[in-house]
């Protein structure tokens, strides 16, 4: 496991807990799946029941159990990787977010 920057909180992975409470950058490997996260993340994971729940920005790529899942912007949601399923709570901030940028940037 490689840690970039500050955590805060506890890691129980016996237990298949792991909350995260402050911005992580790095490398996450377990039990042979790579998950790399780019931004802050706070929630909580739950590997042996299969459900991530995340509140905050995330940017990167999860690989868990051959179930790939590719993340550009805003999520708040969960996410079941045994089943290979992606649920997305607000999926319209992807959409608010591409339009402003749009905006942003015609307003330069």
């Amino acid at each position: 496991m490689r840690i970039d920057l500050a955590i805060v909180g506890f890691f129980d992975y016996e237990g298949s807990v792991v909350r995260i409470d402050l911005a992580i950058v790095g490398f996450f490997d377990y039990e042979g799946s790579v998950v790399r996260i780019d931004l802050a993340i706070v929630g909580f994971f739950d590997y042996e029941g299969s459900v991530v729940r995340i509140d905050l920005t995330i940017v990167g790529f999860f690989d868990y159990e051959g179930s790939v899942v590719r993340l550009g912007l805003t999520i708040v949601g969960f996410f079941d990787y045994e089943g290979s399923v992606v649920r997305i709570g607000l999926a319209k901030c992807v959409l608010q977010a591409a339009v402003s940028g749009l905006i942003g940037q015609f307003s330069r």
